[in-house]
């Protein structure tokens, strides 16, 4: 995509409430977007419709996000099969870090460390990626590249109710 039609993209959002631009202070100084309260509200009918479209997978051709990976796992999360786990992990992919906690059937996902994780996941979006959807186990990921520190049999319990 152009920066041109990325800036008209933006400023459509903008003007229909799903985004807010924000500036952010010293030092960064960069101009930064985020979902309104109206934006989040689109998450539930982002999530239903990646459920739709996995009935019929297609192969990715380009790379994929964090961001885009992180709402994947929200849309594949079984809460009925989570109803008794109680897990954290953090996930450290890609530069970023995200709190992945499960308890009382409900997945949360917060950007930041984990407080108290269960395990430290390091790796790529493809590596995560793969370690979830390909059926495979944590041993298989480690194998493959992934950096898994601390209990795997978390990281294994949150990839089942990942499904």
């Amino acid at each position: 995509m152009s920066p041109n039609v990325l800036t008209q993209r933006l400023r459509d959002l903008e003007d229909a409430g799903v985004v807010e631009r924000r500036t952010l202070g010293p030092p960064v100084g960069a101009v930064v977007y985020r979902l309104t309260d109206r934006g989040v509200e689109l998450e539930p009918v982002l999530q239903e419709l990646g459920r739709w479209g996995r009935r019929q997978p297609q192969r990715a051709t380009g790379p994929m996000s964090t961001d885009s990976l992180l709402l994947a796992l929200r849309t594949t999360f079984d809460a009925r099969a989570a109803a008794d786990l109680a897990v954290a992990i953090d996930l450290q992919v890609a530069g970023d870090q995200v709190d992945l906690s499960v308890a009382g059937g409900r997945l949360t996902m917060t950007r930041g460390a984990a407080p108290t994780p269960d395990a430290v996941v390091i790796g790529d979006v493809p590596g995560v990626r793969a370690m979830v959807y390909r059926q495979g186990t944590v041993d298989d990921a480690v194998a493959a590249g992934m950096v898994i520190d601390g209990d795997r049999g978390a990281v294994q319990r949150l990839i089942n109710v990942l499904r």
